[in-house]
């Protein structure tokens, strides 16, 4: 199940970047894990619980960056959202060449299931 904090449930937040070429896609993801590596401590002081950034796999000819963002609840996604669409901004003037569709949402969390290892 979700977690439940003092101040409410867990949100998380997704991109979805499409990119014409193979060439495009590294080029971004190549600044985007410079940028991750840059920015992770300030993230992680700010609230930010996690975040990843995947490469789709399962598509032949698709070229997709995908993004995961976790904040412990809204108020913290709420005062952390504007660093993140900051440093959006800061990148992404150095990529205005590629054609690109992007798809970006925030959600609750409603389920949360891992596996236990023990």
């Amino acid at each position: 199940m979700a977690k439940e904090t003092d101040s409410g449930k867990e949100i998380f937040r997704y991109s979805i970047e499409d990119f014409r070429n193979k060439y495009e896609m590294e080029a971004m993801l190549k600044i985007a894990l410079e940028t991750a590596e840059n920015f992770k401590e300030y993230l992680f002081k700010a609230g930010v619980t996690r975040f990843r950034i995947g490469k789709i796999i399962n598509k032949k000819n698709k070229y997709r960056l995908s993004y995961l963002w976790e904040f412990p609840d809204e108020e913290t996604h709420k005062k952390v959202s504007p660093m993140i669409e900051k440093m959006i901004r800061h990148v992404e003037p150095s990529q205005e060449e590629l054609a690109r569709i992007v798809i970006r949402e925030e959600s609750e969390i409603v389920l949360d299931e891992k596996l236990n290892k023990h």
